[in-house]
């Protein structure tokens, strides 16, 4: 009787375990999509000013005629 006893805290304990893992796998998944996320906007928002200095640097050479 107490080993079924103890074989059933053990396994309750493994399944709480279990629950709790996956409860933390999902919210560092959630997390990693955030950050993901936001560091896409952060490039996109990069590559704009890029491309808009570029856009910039070329009509100042074609007006200096340096190149």
């Amino acid at each position: 009787m107490i080993y079924y006893e103890r074989k059933v805290n053990e396994s309750l304990t493994r399944t709480l375990t279990l629950n709790e893992n996956q409860e933390q796998t999902r919210k560092l998944a959630a997390g990693y999509q955030n950050t993901v996320l936001r560091l896409q906007i952060e490039l996109m928002w990069f590559e704009e000013i890029f491309e808009e200095c570029k856009k910039n640097w070329s009509i100042k050479v074609k007006i200096l005629d340096l190149f």
